[in-house]
């Protein structure tokens, strides 16, 4: 692996690619991989983030990997919104839950496609 300085721009770093770069460029050709990697047991986060006025950081995503068992591929994916608000989490077996669903109330003036969840716990779709 190498790193090359982006257009004469050294705040910008490419890694190993040929193209104009982003502040970081990641290229994986030919089937290539690229990893962020918890040691042994423990969690791990990457960060969507904007801006505020002040140059502050303002988290709008996490996905956040919790790896249970150090000496497997065992762990969850979680994805949470602005804040950490828990939104979806992908279990080691593979199942999918949904966290925080509201309810039609909640939810008034959300676009279709929108789950929410009935007084009887039931999901349903605007």
């Amino acid at each position: 692996m190498y790193l090359v300085a982006g257009l004469g721009d050294p705040s910008r770093v490419g890694v190993h690619t040929k193209y104009p770069k982003e502040i970081v460029d990641v290229v994986l050709e030919g089937g290539g991989r690229a990893a962020l990697r918890i040691p042994g047991t423990g969690t791990g986060k990457l960060l969507l983030q904007g801006t505020d006025n002040n140059g502050n950081p303002l988290t709008i995503a996490t996905l956040e990997w919790t790896s249970a068992n150090g000496g497997s591929a065992v762990g969850t994916l979680k994805i949470n919104m602005n804040n950490d608000a828990a939104c979806i989490e992908l279990s080691t077996a593979g199942m999918v839950a949904l966290k925080n669903v509201k309810t039609l109330g909640e939810i008034s003036g959300a676009p279709a496609g929108t789950i929410y969840k009935d007084a009887s716990n039931f999901l349903k779709i605007v």
